[in-house]
C-alpha cells in the first residue's frame, strides 16, 4: 500500500448561517487550516416552513430559500477563499441540527467546526440552540467557537451572575 491509497485530508464542515458567529468560526477555520491539507465543506441549511397558502409557490420557495442560503455563505466563502483553502458549498433543507450532522457523515468529515454566541458552557451544553442540538446528533467531534461581540462604551459588559439551576 502507498500513501496514494487513501486520502489524508482533514475534512471539516463548517455550518454558516451568515452571522457574526458563523463568520467568526470560518475565520478560525481559515487561520487554522491555513498551509494544512485540509478542504471544507460550508453548509447553510434552510428550515423549511410550509403551511397550506405557500404550498401552490412551490419552486418559487425553494429558489427564495437558494438564494438566501447562497447569501449566508458569501462571507465564509471568501474568508476560505482569501486564505487558500479549499472548499465547496452546499445548502441543505430540513431540521438544522439533524442536516448539519447528517451532512457531515455523508461528505466524511472529520470534524464540525461552528460558531455560538457568548454563553456560559453550561447553558450552551443544556440550551436548545443548534450547537447543543449538533452536539447531541453528531458521529464526528464538533468545535464550537464562542463569538462575543466587542462592546462599546456605551453598551457596558453586564455584570456576570453565577448560573445556579433549580
Amino acid at each position: 500500500m502507498n500513501s496514494g491509497d487513501f486520502d489524508m485530508t482533514f475534512k471539516v464542515l463548517l455550518p454558516s448561517d451568515g452571522s457574526p458567529a458563523a463568520t467568526h468560526a470560518a475565520r478560525y477555520a481559515a487561520r487554522n487550516l491555513q498551509g494544512r491539507d485540509a478542504s471544507v465543506l460550508l453548509l447553510n441549511v434552510q428550515p423549511v416552513y410550509v403551511d397550506a397558502e405557500m404550498l401552490h409557490m412551490g419552486r418559487a420557495i425553494v429558489e427564495i430559500h437558494r438564494n438566501d442560503g447562497e447569501a449566508a455563505l458569501r462571507e465564509a466563502a471568501g474568508i476560505l477563499a482569501a486564505a487558500g483553502i479549499e472548499h465547496r458549498a452546499e445548502i441543505a433543507f430540513g431540521p438544522v441540527a439533524q442536516a448539519i450532522a447528517h451532512a457531515a457523515k455523508h461528505a466524511g468529515s472529520d470534524a464540525i467546526v461552528m460558531g455560538t454566541r457568548a454563553r456560559h458552557p453550561a447553558v450552551e451544553l443544556f440550551a436548545r440552540s443548534t450547537p447543543s442540538r449538533v452536539l447531541r446528533h453528531a458521529e464526528v467531534p464538533v468545535m464550537l467557537v464562542r463569538y462575543e461581540p466587542k462592546r462599546s462604551a456605551e453598551r457596558p459588559a453586564a455584570v456576570e451572575t453565577p448560573f445556579i439551576a433549580a
